[in-house]
């Protein structure tokens, strides 16, 4: 329930905020919803424990983990892409864990571990200790780099964005009539970015919200309109 009612309250209660942040403090602004996700994983997890055979306890495991691995990969849930890709990894790497411990396990449990099934193990901890120290350096010992790459973002952004606000109606419903679904998929997510960071709006679909520190308001061609300063004709945006 807290999450479902959590974008129309995080921008107007702040106290709201600082109560609940425990929920979607790790996740990115769109993917708040995604700790329903998270405990569900460590719920099945644990009811795997109650399925007598050994045997039958891994195979689920590796199917629960599988399931979730692609769901994480699609979301793309945490704040930073390097957890992300530390947290998939660890996913992935206990998946092939568990289908390699398949051939030691019987009934009762398992034989043997060999060096493969040691080193499936380790190697991704590694891995993601490596990416979070890559991330804590980028984050907070690096932020000249950081920031220059910023800057060099901006310079090429804004000219595009005039460019193709240059375009008339006929040439602009061209371009996106002629957009592949991979290319307009990342489209729609780039303006579902832009809406919520440039203007505070919620994106036009339910399942796109975002959690946004000002009051709730779904983007329509009027409230468009109204951000950019044509009052309530929206004949200039072409929509």
């Amino acid at each position: 329930y807290i999450l479902s009612t959590a974008p129309r309250k995080f921008g107007a209660n702040p106290s709201f905020r600082r109560r609940y942040r425990c929920l979607w403090g790790i996740y990115h602004p769109a993917a708040y919803w995604y700790r329903i996700v998270d405990m569900m994983y460590a719920l099945l997890l644990n009811f795997n424990s109650l399925v007598p055979s050994g045997l039958h306890q891994l195979q689920l495991t590796v199917v629960t983990t599988i399931c979730a691995l692609f769901l994480e990969r699609q979301h793309k849930p945490l704040l930073f892409p390097s957890a992300n890709r530390a947290s998939s990894g660890i996913k992935a790497s206990f998946a092939a864990l568990g289908t390699v411990l398949m051939r030691y396990a019987d009934d009762d449990g398992f034989v043997q571990l060999d060096i493969l099934a040691v080193m499936l193990y380790v190697l991704p901890l590694v891995g993601a200790a490596w990416l979070l120290s890559q991330t804590t350096w980028n984050r907070h010992c690096n932020l000249g780099a950081a920031i220059s790459d910023r800057l060099k973002f901006a310079l090429l952004f804004q000219p595009t964005l005039s460019a193709l606000a240059s375009f008339d109606q006929s040439q602009f419903r061209h371009y996106i009539a002629n957009l592949n679904d991979f290319d307009h998929s990342v489209l729609a997510h780039a303006m579902d970015v832009m809406l919520s960071t440039g203007f505070g709006l919620q994106p036009n679909h339910p399942l796109r919200h975002r959690l946004i520190p000002k009051p709730y308001m779904v983007a329509t061609p009027k409230t468009i309109a109204q951000y950019v300063g044509l009052g309530q004709d929206t004949a200039g945006l072409g929509l």
